[in-house]
């Protein structure tokens, strides 16, 4: 996501807690260290997005794009999961991570099998 000068939207260490990102065009974006507690995520471009370190906890996630997203130290317990085949595509999978409930790494992985991903 750029704006009509090609600059990528930085949002690097932003509380977005409880925010209202339905729809949302964040392709590319830096999205380090983001704090996205309880927001809503829902059908979401996140194509590309550097998501390093950010915190999806009670996320909401229904067919968010995540094709090459970067996942690194993610804390990963959303309220919902993204588009399945788009996240298999992102990078840094294994070294998301959770805090306190792992049930959505759990469901993603077998999100993964149940479509023929492999590891």
């Amino acid at each position: 996501m750029g704006d009509s000068l090609g600059q990528r939207l930085d949002l690097e260490g932003v509380s977005l807690m409880h925010a209202n990102l339905a729809g949302a065009m964040l392709e590319d974006a830096n999205l380090k260290a983001v704090t996205l507690t309880y927001a809503d995520l829902m059908r979401s471009d996140l194509r590309v997005a550097d998501l390093t370190g950010a915190n999806l906890i009670m996320t909401v996630l229904d067919s968010a794009h995540m094709t090459q997203s970067l996942l690194t130290d993610v804390v990963f317990e959303p309220r919902s999961l993204p588009d399945i085949p788009s996240i298999a595509q992102a990078f840094g999978l294994k070294q998301m991570r959770y805090d306190t409930n792992p049930t959505a790494l759990t469901q993603l992985r077998e999100a993964f099998s149940e479509l023929g991903f492999k590891q």
